[in-house]
């Protein structure tokens, strides 16, 4: 394949109609040489409002299924949603005056809402993880709850998962939980990855040092 003929795909982009620049975006990207995208909701606050009901995760994700339809007429390839919660709602949610376990289940209900748009063919894959900040002994408890509860839908809908979490090299355990759940662990993405991850697939930063480490050892990224 000659090298013009390459595809270059940007694994984790967010395309905002509401705030953002929305489908310009994509065009601007495509003007670079990119092809194709996978195209996440931004967290429920930023397009429409603190998520605490399947409401709210459903306005987000049909805003984000648009878009990414109007992404890929701007593409020479294709643009797919990519759908699910944004770790940090959980932090809001608790603000709010939710306890985590309340917190926890109005995640879930928002995943159970992913996986039906998943389901039908509207998204590609799942996004969950867990905060990237320190955060209380119950509140991670939760999202681990919330991150496990994601990998079961997803071996259920035969999709991958794309996960966003706190840094760090050894996700070993968080392979094998996806793993446990029926998932292959090359469905298991860790956005934002360095190059020297272990366990999940890596979704590794377009820095040349970072991606030096994949490719050496020939692995995926």
């Amino acid at each position: 394949m000659d090298i013009d003929d390459t595809p270059v795909l940007d694994n984790h982009l967010h395309l905002d109609p509401v705030n953002g620049r929305g489908v310009e975006a994509a065009a601007e990207f495509a003007d670079h040489g990119g092809t194709h995208l996978l195209v996440l909701n931004k967290p429920s606050w930023m397009l429409v409002e603190t998520a605490t009901d399947e409401s709210a995760f459903r306005e987000g994700f049909d805003l984000t299924v648009s878009v990414t339809r109007e992404a890929s007429q701007m593409l020479p390839g294709r643009a797919w949603p990519v759908l699910g919660v944004h770790p940090a709602l959980i932090s809001k949610l608790v603000e709010k005056g939710y306890d985590p376990e309340e917190a926890r289940d109005i995640m879930q209900a928002g995943l159970d809402v992913a996986a039906e748009f998943v389901a039908d063919g509207r998204a590609l894959a799942l996004k969950t993880g867990r905060p990237h900040y320190d955060v209380d002994a119950a509140v991670w408890a939760a999202s681990n709850e919330v991150m496990h509860y994601g990998f079961e839908l997803a071996a259920d809908h035969g999709c991958a998962v794309q996960l966003h979490t706190e840094g760090g090299e050894d996700f070993e355990p968080v392979a094998e939980w996806g793993e446990a759940a029926g998932l292959d662990r090359r469905q298991v993405v860790k956005h934002y990855s360095g190059g020297r991850l272990r366990g999940p697939t890596k979704s590794v930063l377009a820095d040349k040092d970072e991606l030096r480490s994949p490719s050496r050892r020939g692995t995926r990224s």
